[in-house]
């Protein structure tokens, strides 16, 4: 199936929360994850998992220019409280329910994966 998968983090939050307690980091990380639901309520994104501040969200599209723009607005909407960096890709995934334990997750499998994270000549930055 081919898809466009959107990865978001806040920039150098490893660096940033060095100098914060346990509690100020999670509130942070909480705070973050609230913003991209809230912000994923009118869009038929789903985010597949997260680690740490790196948030993988599944698009259900192929990359077109309105989703380019969705994008784009995304991105914009979450620079007015974080300074993060968003990578999009169109992929060709497969996805697979996970459960290990009391973890669950539908996630996404493909090569093209592997390249989002890379940041091969197809990604796209913002931020």
């Amino acid at each position: 199936m081919r898809t466009t998968l959107l990865n978001i983090d806040i920039k150098n939050f490893k660096r940033k929360s060095e100098s914060l307690t346990h509690a100020e980091i999670k509130q942070r990380l909480l705070s973050f994850y609230k913003l991209i639901e809230n912000e994923l309520t009118s869009l038929p994104w789903e985010i597949v998992k997260t680690i740490g501040d790196a948030v993988l969200i599944n698009c259900h599209s192929q990359l077109t220019d309105s989703l380019k723009q969705q994008i784009d607005a995304f991105f914009t909407k979450m620079t007015e409280n974080f300074d993060v960096t968003v990578l999009y890709r169109e992929c060709e995934v497969e996805n697979e329910k996970i459960k290990i334990r009391s973890y669950q997750c539908n996630d996404v499998f493909g090569k093209d994966v592997n390249n989002l994270f890379v940041q091969d000549e197809k990604c796209t930055r913002l931020g």
